[in-house]
Protein backbone atom coordinates (compact mmCIF):
# COMPACT_ATOMS: atom_id res chain seq x y z
CA UNK A 1 0.00 0.00 0.00
CA UNK A 2 2.91 2.37 0.78
CA UNK A 3 4.34 1.91 -2.73
CA UNK A 4 0.93 2.67 -4.23
CA UNK A 5 0.80 5.95 -2.28
CA UNK A 6 4.22 6.95 -3.56
CA UNK A 7 3.32 6.15 -7.19
CA UNK A 8 -0.03 7.94 -6.82
CA UNK A 9 1.72 10.97 -5.35
CA UNK A 10 4.38 11.01 -8.08
CA UNK A 11 1.71 10.70 -10.77
CA UNK A 12 -0.35 13.53 -9.33
CA UNK A 13 2.72 15.74 -8.90
CA UNK A 14 3.76 15.07 -12.50
CA UNK A 15 0.28 15.93 -13.75
CA UNK A 16 0.20 19.12 -11.69
CA UNK A 17 3.65 20.11 -12.93
CA UNK A 18 2.51 19.66 -16.55
CA UNK A 19 -0.70 21.63 -15.93
CA UNK A 20 1.30 24.29 -14.11
CA UNK A 21 3.79 24.61 -16.95
CA UNK A 22 0.95 25.00 -19.46
CA UNK A 23 -1.19 27.33 -17.35
CA UNK A 24 1.64 29.36 -15.86
CA UNK A 25 4.28 29.01 -18.57
CA UNK A 26 6.86 31.20 -16.84
CA UNK A 27 6.19 29.95 -13.31
CA UNK A 28 6.88 26.62 -11.63
CA UNK A 29 4.66 25.15 -8.91
CA UNK A 30 6.10 25.04 -5.41
CA UNK A 31 4.62 22.55 -2.95
CA UNK A 32 3.78 24.44 0.22
CA UNK A 33 2.07 21.55 1.99
CA UNK A 34 1.25 17.95 1.22
CA UNK A 35 -0.76 15.33 3.07
CA UNK A 36 -1.54 11.68 2.27
CA UNK A 37 -4.59 9.91 3.65
CA UNK A 38 -5.19 6.17 4.06
CA UNK A 39 -7.27 5.84 0.89
CA UNK A 40 -4.46 7.27 -1.31
CA UNK A 41 -5.91 10.76 -1.52
CA UNK A 42 -3.25 13.42 -1.83
CA UNK A 43 -3.93 16.96 -0.71
CA UNK A 44 -1.43 19.50 -1.98
CA UNK A 45 -1.14 23.21 -1.46
CA UNK A 46 0.69 24.68 -4.43
CA UNK A 47 2.10 28.14 -4.91
CA UNK A 48 3.05 29.68 -8.25
CA UNK A 49 5.50 32.45 -7.64
CA UNK A 50 8.21 34.14 -9.70
CA UNK A 51 10.44 35.10 -6.81
CA UNK A 52 9.57 32.38 -4.27
CA UNK A 53 9.25 34.92 -1.46
CA UNK A 54 7.36 33.59 1.52
CA UNK A 55 5.51 36.13 3.62
CA UNK A 56 7.47 37.46 6.55
CA UNK A 57 6.47 36.13 9.95
CA UNK A 58 3.73 38.13 11.65
CA UNK A 59 2.89 37.47 15.28
CA UNK A 60 -0.79 36.68 15.81
CA UNK A 61 -1.93 36.31 19.39
CA UNK A 62 -4.57 33.61 19.72
CA UNK A 63 -6.01 30.97 22.03
CA UNK A 64 -7.89 27.74 21.42
CA UNK A 65 -10.64 26.06 23.36
CA UNK A 66 -12.33 22.94 21.98
CA UNK A 67 -13.21 23.82 18.37
CA UNK A 68 -12.90 27.59 18.77
CA UNK A 69 -9.89 29.72 17.90
CA UNK A 70 -9.90 33.25 19.30
CA UNK A 71 -7.58 35.73 17.58
CA UNK A 72 -6.84 38.83 19.64
CA UNK A 73 -6.22 42.41 18.47
CA UNK A 74 -7.28 41.54 14.94
CA UNK A 75 -10.17 42.14 12.58
CA UNK A 76 -11.53 40.33 9.54
CA UNK A 77 -11.50 42.20 6.21
CA UNK A 78 -12.90 41.17 2.84
CA UNK A 79 -10.45 40.98 -0.05
CA UNK A 80 -11.23 42.16 -3.59
CA UNK A 81 -9.20 42.13 -6.79
CA UNK A 82 -6.64 39.87 -8.42
CA UNK A 83 -3.33 41.62 -7.67
CA UNK A 84 -2.35 39.14 -4.92
CA UNK A 85 -3.20 35.89 -6.72
CA UNK A 86 -2.25 33.09 -6.24
CA UNK A 87 -1.61 34.02 -2.59
CA UNK A 88 -5.01 35.64 -1.94
CA UNK A 89 -8.20 35.35 -4.00
CA UNK A 90 -11.31 37.60 -3.93
CA UNK A 91 -13.43 35.12 -1.94
CA UNK A 92 -10.81 35.00 0.86
CA UNK A 93 -10.97 37.01 4.06
CA UNK A 94 -7.97 38.63 5.71
CA UNK A 95 -7.01 38.58 9.38
CA UNK A 96 -5.56 42.07 9.86
CA UNK A 97 -3.90 43.98 12.67
CA UNK A 98 -3.93 47.77 12.75
CA UNK A 99 -0.52 49.26 11.96
CA UNK A 100 0.71 51.24 14.96
CA UNK A 101 3.03 53.51 12.94
CA UNK A 102 6.27 51.89 14.14
CA UNK A 103 8.46 51.25 11.05
CA UNK A 104 10.38 48.59 13.00
CA UNK A 105 7.28 46.34 12.86
CA UNK A 106 7.43 46.12 9.06
CA UNK A 107 9.61 43.61 7.19
CA UNK A 108 10.25 42.77 3.55
CA UNK A 109 7.83 40.07 2.45
CA UNK A 110 5.00 41.18 4.76
CA UNK A 111 1.58 41.72 3.27
CA UNK A 112 0.04 45.07 4.20
CA UNK A 113 -3.05 47.14 3.48
CA UNK A 114 -2.50 50.79 2.61
CA UNK A 115 -4.68 53.72 1.67
CA UNK A 116 -4.60 54.81 -1.96
CA UNK A 117 -7.19 57.40 -2.94
CA UNK A 118 -10.41 56.06 -1.38
CA UNK A 119 -9.38 52.39 -1.49
CA UNK A 120 -7.35 50.04 0.66
CA UNK A 121 -4.77 48.22 -1.48
CA UNK A 122 -3.30 44.92 -0.23
CA UNK A 123 0.24 44.20 -1.48
CA UNK A 124 3.53 42.69 -0.35
CA UNK A 125 6.42 44.83 0.93
CA UNK A 126 9.37 44.49 -1.46
CA UNK A 127 11.78 47.08 0.01
CA UNK A 128 11.94 49.38 3.02
CA UNK A 129 13.62 52.80 2.91
CA UNK A 130 13.93 55.63 5.39
CA UNK A 131 10.99 57.73 4.12
CA UNK A 132 9.04 55.25 2.00
CA UNK A 133 8.56 51.63 1.04
CA UNK A 134 8.01 49.75 -2.20
CA UNK A 135 5.12 47.32 -2.52
CA UNK A 136 4.01 44.96 -5.24
CA UNK A 137 1.08 42.64 -5.74
CA UNK A 138 2.12 39.01 -6.25
CA UNK A 139 0.28 39.09 -9.59
CA UNK A 140 1.74 42.46 -10.68
CA UNK A 141 4.97 43.29 -12.44
CA UNK A 142 5.40 46.85 -11.13
CA UNK A 143 6.20 48.44 -7.77
CA UNK A 144 4.31 51.14 -5.93
CA UNK A 145 6.11 53.70 -3.78
CA UNK A 146 4.12 54.60 -0.65
CA UNK A 147 4.81 56.50 2.55
CA UNK A 148 4.66 54.88 5.97
CA UNK A 149 1.68 57.13 6.78
CA UNK A 150 -0.39 55.31 4.16
CA UNK A 151 -0.03 51.88 5.83
CA UNK A 152 -3.29 51.01 7.62
CA UNK A 153 -2.84 47.37 8.60
CA UNK A 154 -0.64 44.29 8.49
CA UNK A 155 -2.13 41.04 7.17
CA UNK A 156 -1.57 38.37 9.82
CA UNK A 157 -3.39 35.57 8.03
CA UNK A 158 -5.77 34.55 5.27
CA UNK A 159 -9.02 32.63 5.68
CA UNK A 160 -9.36 30.56 2.53
CA UNK A 161 -12.85 29.76 1.29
Amino acid sequence: MGTLKVFAGIGILSLLAIIGSITFAYKEPIIVNEKYSENCNVELTLKYDNNNIQAAHTDVIYSTQKNTITIYDSEIEDFYGSSMQPTIFPQNKLIVQEFNGDKENLKEGMIIGYKKDDLIVVHRIKSLYYNYLLTEGDNNDYYEKISYDEVKYIVGGVLYK
